[in-house]
């Protein structure tokens, strides 16, 4: 799942701390999300746009404190954005002045905090942000869909749930299970292109027709938006949404 369509999920007023293997890449879509939204240049001059990057390899508290001072300026539109680029490099008087700044911001300011370890930054930060977890597509296909096939295949259910805490987790399990049985209604309509061999050795094993799959999807479907909105045991539902695709394999 994109970056974008992640920011877009959540309806929260908090700053948006995002967790990403490739900070480069996640600021490159976090740019086209805030064009596309704003229409914005985060790397060209804008009055309504501040962005702290480590000078150094660190981020200092004098850089918090212009954020602080940009932000509290009048916007000269109905929208401010602040963007901490690499926050984990952030010292520890930077850190709890950006604590304060966090607590402070208004509610026409978005920011987006970017991080390849977040937890290097203190709870109390953290505990203030809406959090992503954002891989690029490359090894979130190998991370994550390929866990579940091998999983499916093997027989080995209790294997392949990922913590899923974070709701950005959630979106990405679900989204690639119902992905699963999509790949699984093309195979068997003979439709599907870019295949892979542990993917037919799955799916040839399917023992359900095509309108029990499409049933299937959009009973999981259902299943996965009712854990998105609500504070639910998404574990436990991860668990029974494989346990509803596996029993339509042979062993």
């Amino acid at each position: 799942m994109s970056l974008a369509k992640k920011l877009t999920s959540f309806d929260t007023k908090l700053p948006f701390l995002i967790n990403a293997n490739n900070p480069s890449n996640a600021y490159d879509e976090l740019k086209q999300f805030v064009f596309n939204t704003w229409g914005a240049n985060l790397d060209e001059y804008h009055p309504n746009i501040f962005i702290v990057r480590p000078e150094h390899e660190r981020i200092s508290v004098d850089q918090i404190r212009a954020l602080k001072n940009f932000l509290n300026q009048t916007s000269t539109q109905d929208f401010k954005l602040a963007v901490i680029y690499e926050i984990d490099k952030i010292n520890i008087y930077g850190a709890n002045a950006c604590l304060k700044l966090l607590e402070e911001a208004s509610l026409d300011t978005k920011i987006f905090l970017i991080s390849s370890n977040p937890y290097k930054l203190p709870i109390t930060v953290r505990s203030r942000c809406c959090k992503i977890r954002h891989l690029s597509s490359e090894i979130k296909e190998e991370a994550i869909y390929k866990k579940i096939i091998l999983g499916l295949q093997e027989n080995k259910i209790l294997g392949i749930i990922e913590p899923l805490d974070l709701k950005s987790d959630w979106i990405n399990f679900s989204t690639n299970c119902q992905g699963i049985l999509n790949r699984i209604i093309q195979y068997q309509l003979d439709t599907l292109k870019n295949i892979n061999n542990d993917e037919v050795n799955l799916f040839d094993k399917c023992k359900a027709n095509i309108d029990t799959l499409i049933k299937l999807f959009e009973e999981i479907k259902l299943l996965s938006d009712h854990a998105t909105r609500h504070e639910l045991d998404r574990r436990a539902i991860a668990l029974l949404i494989l346990g509803m695709i596996h029993e339509h394999f042979s062993n």
